[in-house]
């Protein structure tokens, strides 16, 4: 794939490319969507994201390229958070986004769990992005919840499917769709149980008073807020979903699934699992991470009732955050089904969250 790329740059790109001259391969790597290449171009260190142009992954491409494209025309100000935009094309079936190689950068959760930051230095970060993007409290329109309602119902209806489709597909499986699980000994509750709850309590994110407005990156998790230099002073947004439309209450949701949700914790394999019983999970996290992650929480809830300024307004907005970080858990599940661990420590969060979901929305106002 990489030496059709780089014949097809020359004639395909907007700019004419010399490859043998101006264009050297120094590293790529693949993620869960695109071929990732590190090249020297036109003498400038660039970063190239190459994908199939059709398909789930090409439509994920096109919406992150219609994203700076977007930021570029109508809201310059988010660009200096963002990796400089510098071209895209298709070359023969593929898809190019090229963008700016931030040198010496490294992901917000790995500064935080590796000790570069401390939990109030990362949310005065996480604080400074959510200014930049503009949210802000306000009262829904109909076209927000318009967008809001597509957005939710349809991944949660989406997604859900595909998880009942992968896990019907497994003997070993099956049973985690329709029969209920107990966690840390907790009541059991099904997966089909929770996607159905979410499914009916969803319009409580939509037709409630407060509402979160702005520009919305769509994969507002702490690993795409990457720092540069040792004393991380500069930060920058990377890998925005351009698909999910006007709604930035995904972005704080997304936010709480990597703090208050310990999904980082989880990709990191700081959690130990034990199964006494395939329909009974205990999961244990490792004590000095869990620590630093719930002082993270903390500061992350004052950060929320700063953007309210009043207690009902602050409880509104912590009841939509808390089930936005539920749904991002469901539909992330389909994910993670071949890593067994992941799989298991996911799916057991997941139950946990609905408790904690359900006991939040029942002192909710209404």
């Amino acid at each position: 794939m990489i030496q059709c790329a780089l014949r097809n740059f020359e004639e395909s790109s907007e700019t004419p490319l010399d490859v043998e001259h101006q264009c050297e391969v120094l590293s790529y790597q693949y993620n869960t969507n695109n071929l990732v290449l590190l090249l020297t171009w036109h003498e400038q260190q660039v970063v190239a994201k190459i994908t199939s142009s059709s398909g789930h992954s090409g439509k994920r491409l096109r919406q992150e390229i219609d994203w700076y494209r977007r930021i570029l025309a109508e809201r310059q100000d988010i660009l200096r958070h963002c990796p400089r935009y510098i071209d895209s094309f298709t070359l023969g079936g593929n898809l190019v986004l090229i963008l700016e190689y931030i040198p010496d950068a490294f992901g917000l959760r790995h500064a935080l769990l590796g000790g570069r930051l401390l939990p109030y230095e990362a949310i005065e970060i996480v604080g400074s992005i959510i200014a930049a993007l503009g949210h802000r409290i306000g009262r829904y329109g109909e076209w927000e919840q318009h967008c809001l309602a597509a957005g939710i119902y349809g991944r949660i209806h989406t997604r859900s499917m595909n998880l009942r489709r992968l896990l019907a597909s497994s003997r070993t499986a099956t049973d985690y769709w329709s029969r209920p699980i107990s966690v840390n000994g907790l009541a059991p509750v099904s997966l089909s149980d929770i996607a159905k709850w979410l499914y009916h309590i969803a319009s409580y994110l939509m037709h409630t008073e407060v509402g979160v407005l702005g520009e919305t990156h769509g994969d507002l998790h702490l690993e795409n807020i990457i720092l540069q230099g040792d004393d991380g002073s500069r930060f920058f947004l990377v890998d925005p979903n351009g698909g999910i439309g006007p709604i930035p209450i995904y972005d704080l949701g997304k936010l709480a699934h990597s703090v208050d949700g310990l999904y980082d914790l989880i990709l990191s394999r700081n959690v130990s699992i034990s199964c006494p019983h395939p329909l009974e999970v205990y999961l244990d996290f490792a004590e000095e991470p869990h620590r630093l992650y719930q002082e993270l929480n903390l500061q992350f809830t004052d950060l929320l009732r700063g953007m309210t300024g009043d207690e009902e307004k602050f409880m509104t907005l912590r009841t939509q955050v808390r089930l936005m970080c539920l749904v991002h858990f469901l539909c992330l599940l389909p994910h993670h089904y071949q890593d067994r661990y992941r799989f298991l420590a996911l799916l057991a969060r997941t139950v946990e969250l609905f408790h904690e979901a359900r006991a939040v929305m029942a002192q909710a106002p209404r």
